[in-house]
């Protein structure tokens, strides 16, 4: 198992990238320890029906502004 972190600035858009990110995450999160870097909280639930997934809530990270989140962690 490996730490992944995934990054998307808001999946709540609704358009290609963000389609793109729920099927990326969809598969991983079954044999990985997987983050969702985000600057707002997905709904999980919304984004599953739109793009026909089957995401788990993974944890989410939004970072305060100004700081990398991901040189924190990482």
């Amino acid at each position: 198992m490996s730490r992944i972190a995934v990054a998307h600035t808001d999946l709540m858009a609704k358009g290609g990238g963000e389609g793109d990110c729920m099927t990326v995450l969809e598969p991983l999160q079954a044999d990985h320890d997987v983050e969702l870097f985000t600057l707002t909280r997905p709904d999980f639930a919304e984004l599953n029906r739109y793009f026909n997934t089957a995401v788990d809530p993974v944890p989410v990270v939004v970072p305060p502004v100004g700081q990398s989140p991901i040189r924190q962690r990482y």
